[in-house]
């Protein structure tokens, strides 16, 4: 598998995770609104049932009530005239309660409504019916009875009430359809949810496992950069002694009286191995700051920041004899600093400045409050903008013109000086452009301190800085 293809995976799984558990919470969202439904449907469904209970007991009750006043009047017997008696009292609480659940039907309330009036004048009719025979009055009762008046009314009676029972049929077989397809969409959705849980499950042990891969793979890297850095730190400290001979033996032929022409490849083994030696040295720095997290130094109070400076550029000038090197210091800006770690700061951002720029170079010294300042200011084509914010990285080299630049070299210098004043408990900045060149900017606490440590500094993290360009 290509690494763009495993990042791709890498990528897209978590992002799969995550689409998926939003299905799921709005597949539980829907399936929580549609259960609400199936309840409120099953409500709406009793309550059409009760009032098709009660639209029967209407149709029960009148019947009743004029079946008990014709038995009446044929036997005379009391038992007929209670069962009407009660039927008549019946009538108008089941009214009432056909009011009540048909609140919400316009329909159905004017059917109640004419109902009502057809059953006040239905026992209207049979008071007066009863009235007549109370007074032996039995032919006239009997006309009433038989009247085509009385047959019409209860025909109309008959008729609405069915009118209203097929209504509210047709409104439970309808409640029942969309009940039906309410759980139905019910049933789809835990389903789905389902499904989705074991996508997401399966999603999750993919994503763990890469979790486990990749931690595997960073360990084998972190043991493989220890196992490099050990290599580098050893063959480093190796390399000094062999180093060493050839100083000594080379400044032992150079003191010795040798022709203009041997004295001359002296000082190019006197050279070559002095760039060695800081090329060993940066070795061994970087092997110091990946394995303990950070550069040794030893602080010790009352150092001067400006001899060191002045220091560092008198040996560059012996050395770059061409170079213009200006150093504006201010007297008396001390600290607890390890002086020879601050001075190896100096030549790298000094000798950096006389190899990639042009012109002079301007080096300050100064005080800001309760820290101490060094600037390093050179003209000439400023920093791309893309090498800024890698610039203090290991291995991190600047280009240069070939007509000045020196050969060689790690990418180190700055990387190292970065990590001397963050072990100092400070920060490097820098600008850059056309109008003003390049300007290095070291700050560092000038406050005094009681003890003499060696303040640790995280390998990893990056100093701010500011690029101007």
């Amino acid at each position: 598998m290509t690494p763009s293809r495993h990042r791709r995976i890498r990528i897209s799984a978590p992002l799969i995770a995550i689409l998926t558990a939003a299905l799921l919470l709005a597949l539980f969202v829907t399936d929580m609104l549609t259960v609400g439904g199936i309840i409120a449907s099953r409500d709406w469904i009793s309550r059409t049932q009760r009032l098709q209970a009660l639209i029967d007991s209407m149709r029960a009750e009148v019947l009743d009530a004029e079946t008990a006043e014709r038995d009446f009047f044929m036997t005379g017997r009391s038992e007929y005239r209670e069962a009407y008696q009660v039927a008549v009292r019946t009538l108008p609480a089941t009214l009432a309660d056909l009011r009540l659940l048909t609140s919400d039907d316009a329909v159905q309330r004017r059917n109640v409504d004419a109902l009502a009036s057809l059953v006040g004048q239905k026992i209207l009719e049979l008071e007066t019916t009863l009235e007549l025979h109370r007074r032996m009055e039995i032919p006239r009762a009997l006309d009433v009875v038989r009247s085509d008046e009385a047959a019409a009314l209860m025909g109309w009676l008959r008729q609405l009430i069915a009118e209203m029972r097929v209504r509210e049929d047709a409104r439970l077989q309808q409640r029942t359809i969309e009940t039906r397809r309410k759980l139905d969409a019910a049933v789809w959705i835990d389903v789905a949810a389902l499904g989705g849980l074991l996508v997401l499950g399966l999603l999750l042990f993919a994503i763990n496992r890469d979790i486990g891969r990749r931690e595997a793979l960073e360990k084998a890297l972190r043991d493989q950069a220890a196992l490099q850095q050990r290599f580098i730190a050893i063959l480093g400290h190796d390399l000094r002694n062999p180093l060493n001979a050839v100083l000594m033996a080379a400044r032992r032929l150079k003191q010795a009286e040798v022709s203009e022409r041997w004295a001359k490849s002296v000082d190019y083994v006197i050279s070559g191995a002095g760039r060695m030696t800081r090329l060993v040295d940066q070795l061994l720095d970087l092997a110091r700051a990946r394995q303990a997290g950070e550069i040794p130094v030893r602080l010790r109070p009352g150092t001067d920041l400006g001899e060191i400076v002045q220091a560092a550029v008198d040996e560059l000038r012996a050395v770059n004899p061409r170079a213009e090197i200006v150093v504006n210091r201010h007297d008396n800006i001390s600290g607890a600093w390890d002086a020879d770690r601050l001075a190896q700061v100096v030549s790298n951002l000094v000798g950096n400045a006389i190899v990639h720029g042009a012109g002079r170079v301007d080096v300050r010294v100064e005080r800001a409050g309760d820290d101490a300042v060094l600037e390093v200011q050179n003209d000439g084509p400023p920093i791309p903008a893309d090498m800024v914010p890698r610039m203090f990285e290991a291995f991190q080299r600047l280009a240069a013109d070939d007509a000045t630049a020196r050969p060689g070299g790690l990418g180190l210098g700055l990387f190292i000086a970065d990590r001397i004043v963050a072990a100092h408990g400070g920060r490097i900045a820098v600008r850059s452009n056309e109008a003003d060149g390049t300007t290095f900017a070291v700050t560092i606490p000038a406050r005094p301190r009681e003890t003499v440590s060696s303040p640790g500094a995280d390998p990893d993290a990056v100093s701010p800085r500011l690029a101007i360009g």
